[in-house]
């Protein structure tokens, strides 16, 4: 079948390696697609995203065989590729180096373009606002995200969110954009130059009419990152639910979404939640993958990003006390503690801002357990003081006050008390053998 568009590939370089640009013309031969990849790729993309179709309007059944043979000339590889058949088609390993690229950094250390990722927090553990809003400016603006990992180059970022509602979001990104704002920037100015775009409206991805739909909004709008969040709304429906629990079932819905997204040059950020509790003893310590709720989400990230709170949240105060954990299949990872504090709302439901504080999991830990050693010593000194009172005006000695405690968190609390004045020296009497001796003691002061 004929068509009256042209496909022309060009040889050209490209930093020193060796690519093809892709010029689709009309009739009339005016440009109506051009583009740059390796050949494989070309064809590859050409078919997974249906590039060349949508342009045609009919099967490109020419462009297909002629960009086929300049890649293979086996007849069977032809064949089933133009039958959308499976195919195989090896490449010697020492060839790998030629094709592959390596990921580029969309913030660094914790995510890499290219490479399906999955965000997983438990729940209100600011996962949309830290990585929906805050991780989606960051990269629309080329600022750093959470105003510590650096993001080195502006990004385009299709945001799909179906749970927290267009005013939530837009609230949320007026404070996010007022916290990266320099002093004499405007924050609105921000979020009107930046390149992060949203949508309400999420994809059932195992009906096959919204994953073509999907593609063709990448397509059209070619985002270099999607968000999706979250996924609980956009893999299923109520008929076939019970996939969830089946990881063969799950696997490949999330493997075609990815394939879609990475084709066509989008990195998909999936976000999910963790399963409902986490064992007692590992409430507040660093969450990993196998949290992640349902089947086929840890086998599926090359990366991931994970949320969970290190101390309990006080309602009424707007202060969340997070870890971050992040790597990835490239050989990233690492832990950090981050602070965000939001305040509260006022009767105008305003008032709110954005302030992110991120450190090492090691400074997190050597913080917590100064205060966890101060509140006990406190909590001893309360105790002894208690004790104090219950025999005044006398004193207790050394060795009563360390009965059932440890004697070095006994003195260090003594020598506490006795410096703010609490508590002073005194002399008591107790019987030793048959004869009565003084000893040194502590007392309540007056």
């Amino acid at each position: 079948m004929s068509t009256p568009y042209t496909l022309t590939l060009n040889p050209i370089s490209v930093n020193g390696e060796a690519v093809y640009g892709i010029v689709v013309t009309d009739e009339n031969g005016e440009r109506v697609h051009e583009d740059k990849t390796d050949l494989r790729t070309a064809y590859l993309r050409a078919r997974a995203v249906d590039r060349i179709r949508s342009i045609t309007k009919q099967k490109p059944e020419e462009l297909d065989r002629f960009i086929l043979a300049k890649i293979s000339d086996d007849d069977s590889a032809i064949a089933a590729a133009e039958q959308d058949q499976y195919a195989v088609r090896p490449v010697q390993i020492s060839e790998l180096a030629k094709r592959v690229h390596k990921p580029e950094w969309l913030a660094s250390p914790v995510l890499v373009a290219g490479q399906p990722c999955v965000v997983g927090g438990e729940s209100k553990s600011l996962k949309t606002s830290a990585a929906g809003v805050d991780l989606g400016l960051s990269l629309g603006l080329a600022r750093p995200w959470l105003g510590h990992f650096a993001v080195p180059k502006r990004r385009t970022v299709l945001l799909l969110s179906g749970e927290s509602g267009d005013w939530t979001i837009d609230e949320i990104a007026r404070r996010v954009a007022k916290a990266k704002a320099g002093h004499d920037e405007d924050p609105q100015k921000l979020l009107t130059d930046c390149g992060l775009y949203v949508d309400f409206a999420l994809p059932e991805l195992s009906r096959s009419d919204h994953v073509d739909a999907l593609q063709r909004g990448i397509e059209q709008h070619r985002p270099d990152v999607l968000i999706l969040d979250p996924a609980y709304l956009a893999l299923l429906t109520t008929g076939n639910a019970d996939t969830a629990k089946n990881m063969f079932g799950m696997g490949p819905l999330l493997a075609r979404m990815a394939r879609l997204c990475i084709n066509a040059g989008c990195t998909p950020i999936i976000m999910h939640h963790f399963a409902q509790s986490r064992k007692v003893g590992d409430r507040y310590e660093p969450p990993g993958l196998a949290e992640l709720a349902y089947a086929g989400f840890q086998q599926f990230a090359r990366q991931w990003i994970l949320f969970g709170r290190r101390e309990a949240y006080e309602p009424g105060t707007g202060s969340h006390r997070l870890w971050l954990v992040a790597g990835g299949s490239a050989g990233f990872g690492g832990q950090w503690a981050v602070d965000v504090e939001e305040g509260v709302a006022d009767e105008q439901l305003g008032g709110r801002y954005w302030r992110v504080t991120v450190s090492s999991a090691s400074e997190a830990r050597d913080a917590a357990k100064v205060v966890r050693e101060k509140a006990q010593a406190t909590k001893l000194e309360d105790e002894i003081l208690e004790e104090l009172r219950a025999v005044r005006p006398e004193g207790l000695t050394f060795s009563d006050l360390s009965k059932r405690r440890n004697r070095l968190r006994v003195r260090a609390a003594l020598d506490a008390a006795h410096g703010q004045g609490k508590v002073e020296l005194c002399k008591v009497e107790k019987l030793s053998g048959k004869t009565m001796r003084q000893y040194d003691a502590y007392r309540i002061r007056d």
